[in-house]
């Protein structure tokens, strides 16, 4: 079987955990953030700047994750063999590398893991999700990069993101397949910094189910970006987002952690 050079470069918002808000948003109030019009600050703490603001904290996140690599070929530039094609995670291989298709292109059966629409190029195949998942798990697509959702993080690079006890939970979905190989495989968690109870993401040591053991690399928040030392243990603080001081990180941080001699700016 041919092997499939996957670029995952480009991150969803849906990897940010705003849903609730977009439920309690209407189509008006909806239409009224996209276009930014007054009305759409007009109430304090409203629903809909609820989720203008966290549409902004997602943007954030989701530009610092995609200066990880400069395109899509830089993404692949180290895997030697197959064909150099693009996935959508739930059963495509072989999408269009833009962001989005044109409007004589759009086909809504065909939808990538954000629920966006896709565009399928001439060759590309369909399948299943359990198949893309055997697909990783058995070596037949390679990842450079992979963003999972996380509950907590540790220090150690443990990561939990499939349930809480005594709480209803959406299970664990495909990510302890996405995680099994973080040699090959670097794991970029993207999440906001706290959880919505103030209690912080990044822990010492994790207290949650855990998904996978000493696998991410690199966390990138709202607030910040951490990288992870996963041979020795620890984190270094390397981006600081506009506003943001390190004494506010640490205040919301429950690991201990570095400074980088150079804190780079998140945009």
């Amino acid at each position: 079987m041919t092997t499939c050079r996957v670029s995952a470069i480009r991150l969803s918002r849906s990897m940010i955990n705003i849903s609730k808000q977009r439920q309690q948003v209407d189509a008006c109030r909806l239409a009224s953030v996209r276009s930014n019009t007054s009305r759409t600050f007009s109430v304090k703490n409203s629903p809909t700047v609820a989720f203008q603001q966290d549409v902004k904290l997602a943007s954030r996140i989701e530009r610092a994750g995609s200066k990880l690599f400069k395109d899509a070929d830089e993404a692949v530039a180290d895997l030697k063999s197959g064909t150099t094609l693009l996935s959508s995670g739930f059963g495509l291989c072989g999408v269009a590398g833009r962001k989005y298709p044109t409007t004589e292109e759009i086909d809504p059966d065909i939808v990538n893991a954000g629920k966006e629409t896709a565009t399928l190029l001439p060759g590309a195949s369909t399948f299943d999700s359990s198949e893309s998942f055997r697909m990783i798990i058995h070596g037949r697509v390679n990842f450079r990069c992979s963003y999972p959702f996380a509950l907590q993080v540790s220090a150690n690079g443990d990561l939990t993101n499939y349930m809480i006890p005594g709480k209803a939970f959406k299970g664990m979905g495909g990510a302890m397949d996405l995680v099994s190989n973080p040699d090959k495989t670097r794991i970029v968690v993207t999440t906001t910094h706290v959880a919505k109870d103030g209690s912080p993401k990044t822990v010492q040591k994790y207290s949650l189910p855990l998904t996978g053991a000493n696998c991410v690399s690199t966390i990138i928040t709202d607030l910040c970006v951490f990288q992870v030392d996963r041979a020795n243990g620890g984190l270094a603080l390397t981006e600081l987002a506009p506003g943001v001081g390190v004494e506010e990180i640490e205040s919301k941080t429950g690991a201990r952690f570095s400074i980088a001699g150079h804190l780079s700016a998140m945009e």
